[in-house]
């Protein structure tokens, strides 16, 4: 054929659907309002017949649980709820058919079949097993499982924190760690729950440890990040057991404040106390906790020790093999140390101070292991209307500062 032959669609019109009319050619543009039409009349097929768009819409305003399916109505609530558990009576289920969508109206008219499913719609509202899948959805959109999980673990972390916070208040007050089983007991009988565990002294020394440690690396971090200058000051020591240790403290400038401020870092116990042993134990526990070996090169600006000749012996000192590794280094000889040195050569030349030296301690020797001396003593004191301060050493082995603060303030040794 030479000519191309176009096709054209056609639409049928309500005539030709009842046997007669015209059959009209319709263009492509009018395909998409024809399918838009045959859907509309598709999903009216699933409203039940004598319903109408509006009527079905007025039904569900009003009761938001009927759903359509096939031309008959069921009940959503229902069939969301499997069964009615701790809700089951005698003579209360769920009736299968609102749970399926398969009540239907029968009747020749519409008026009787409009009738017949207001009765079974006021019916089932109205029944006990619709009521109590009513209870069950509300109480399912609560999440009471979810929630009382959630208070429960609310509930011990309040408690957790209360023990954290009756710990810290021990370790700042520098109470035993006895004390917390007796605080426990103090904080229950005034209403306050705290839980069942963690109230053991050995659970607060566990805890004491774990807040310490929380606030190093966070004060570590903060010093780290914005890198600011170190110094660093050690010091030996004993332990209680009898073994070698050395404290190390760390002064840093924080921003908050304006002078610099001195900070236990850790109490490290040594197997040697050379100059190697000591100088490796130190390097090793300031890595550990977070000072890094660059930005020690870049911002450790002093190490301040006392004049022994292992910290610092011109050769083979702490202070000579970290001036090896970190020549910027600055060492000082501990301040507290050399008034310490010189407070000790004054008492050692002048006489006077010796001789008062020698008079309180033979008061402290005669009154501090005698509770009879010290009883008659407080008699005579309170017979001439005086105060009598605590006895004490004075100029011993304590610090200088021990001993100005022992002179000074009464009752305080």
């Amino acid at each position: 054929m030479d000519k191309w032959v176009t096709k054209r669609r056609r639409e049928v019109t309500p005539e030709e659907e009842n046997g007669g009319g015209s059959i009209k050619c319709v263009s492509g543009e009018n395909i998409t309002t024809l399918r838009c039409a045959s859907r509309a009349k598709t999903a009216d097929c699933h409203i039940p017949k004598c319903w109408n768009k509006e009527q079905l819409t007025e039904k569900q305003r009003e009761y938001e649980w009927i759903v359509v399916e096939n031309g008959k109505i069921g009940c959503s609530v229902c069939k969301a709820c499997s069964n009615l558990g701790p809700h089951t009576s005698q003579g209360v289920t769920l009736n299968r058919d609102w749970q399926e969508c398969k009540i239907e109206a029968q009747g020749e008219s519409i008026q009787i079949q409009q009738r017949q499913f207001r009765v079974k719609i006021f019916k089932h509202k109205n029944s006990e097993a619709h009521k109590a899948a009513l209870i069950i959805q509300k109480t399912s959109l609560n999440e009471p499982i979810e929630n009382a999980i959630t208070n429960q673990i609310k509930l011990v972390s309040q408690s957790t924190y209360r023990v954290f916070r009756t710990v810290y208040n021990i370790c700042k007050t520098g109470r035993p760690f006895t004390d917390l089983p007796h605080l426990a007991n103090l904080l229950e009988l005034n209403g306050v729950e705290i839980g069942r565990v963690l109230q053991s002294y050995h659970s607060c020394a566990d805890i004491s440890m774990h807040i310490a440690h929380m606030m190093r690396q966070k004060l570590v971090t903060e010093i780290v990040s914005k890198k600011l200058k170190l110094g660093v000051m050690i010091d030996e020591s004993t332990s209680v057991g009898k073994n070698s240790a050395f404290v190390i403290c760390i002064r840093v400038q924080l921003e908050e404040s304006e002078d610099a401020t001195s900070v236990l870092l850790d109490l490290v116990e040594l197997s040697k106390t050379n100059a190697t042993d000591i100088t490796n134990t130190l390097l090793q526990t300031l890595d550990a906790h977070g000072f890094h070996e660059l930005y020690l090169t870049e911002n450790w600006l002093s190490f301040a020790c006392d004049g022994a000749s292992n910290m610092l012996g011109r050769k083979a000192g702490v202070a000579s093999k970290l001036r090896e590794k970190f020549p910027k280094l600055i060492i000082l000889h501990c301040c507290n140390h050399r008034l310490e040195l010189a407070v000790n050569d004054v008492v050692n030349e002048t006489s006077s101070v010796c001789h008062m030296k020698s008079f309180f301690d033979k008061l402290y020797r005669l009154y501090s292991a005698s509770p009879k001396n010290c009883s008659e003593l407080n008699e005579c004191a309170a017979s001439l209307g005086v105060q009598v301060n605590k006895i004490g050493r004075l100029l011993g082995v304590r610090w200088v500062a021990s001993s100005a603060r022992l002179a000074k303030l009464p009752g305080v040794a």
